[in-house]
């Protein structure tokens, strides 16, 4: 984990979804929801592989 987690001494910097994932709070608030680290890394990958412009065609780029 980052040394400026949770509180960054610059703002506009945030924590890696990695470093996120890997904090023992947001386990437990996950646990909590009945959401695993892995449901997470689905939603994000879902989300990238619905929304990243490197993932459309060569013909609707055209």
């Amino acid at each position: 984990m980052s040394p400026a987690y949770p509180f960054p001494d610059k703002a506009g910097i945030e924590p890696s979804l990695k470093d996120l994932l890997e904090d023992q709070t947001m386990g437990a608030l996950l646990a909590y929801d009945r959401i695993s680290v892995a449901d997470v890394l689905k939603v994000v990958a879902d989300w990238r592989e619905a929304h990243c412009l490197n993932n459309l065609s060569l013909s609707s780029a055209a």
